[in-house]
Formats: structure tokens, sequence, C-alpha cells
């Protein structure tokens, strides 16, 4: 996975097509400027992760979870479920 990360992260990006993907793919779950929702990382403050570990995030988002992000599931006493 490594190997295909560093041939990955070498590519050249294509902001207009990154913008599409953003708008179908991440718009739900991820916030950029005043655009989407921040249930994920708002993207403004990954910019300063390196291109690996952003690689990684995104073809492997669930390897790494920061707890804020991480669901949480509740039982109600009527044994009814809400995750969030």
């Amino acid at each position: 996975m490594k190997e295909y990360l560093a041939k990955v992260a070498g590519l050249e990006g294509n902001a207009d097509r990154g913008e599409k993907v953003y708008q179908k793919a991440c718009i739900a779950c991820h916030q950029l400027g005043l655009a989407g929702v921040e249930v994920g990382p708002n993207l403004a403050t990954v910019a300063a992760k390196p291109v690996e570990q952003l690689m990684e995030a995104i073809l492997d988002p669930n390897r790494a979870v920061e707890q804020r992000n991480a669901t949480t599931q509740v039982t109600k006493k009527d044994g009814s479920i809400l995750a969030g």
C-alpha cells in the first residue's frame, strides 16, 4: 500500500476535477470554506499534513479517525438506537 500511496502522491492535481469530486463525494461530511458540513475533519485544517498522510486518509479513511470525529451510538430506554 505504501508504494501505491507514493505513486499517487506524485501525481499532479486538477482543481476543477477535485472540486467535482468534493461536490459529489465529500461535501456531505467535510466542510471547505462555507461549503459542506463539518462531520469529519474540516478540509482547511488538513492542508499542512504530509501528502502521504492525506492520500492514506482519502484512500483508507477508516484507518485513523480522530476521537472528535468518531461515531457515538446510544441505546435509548425504549430500545431504539441513535448514532451520530
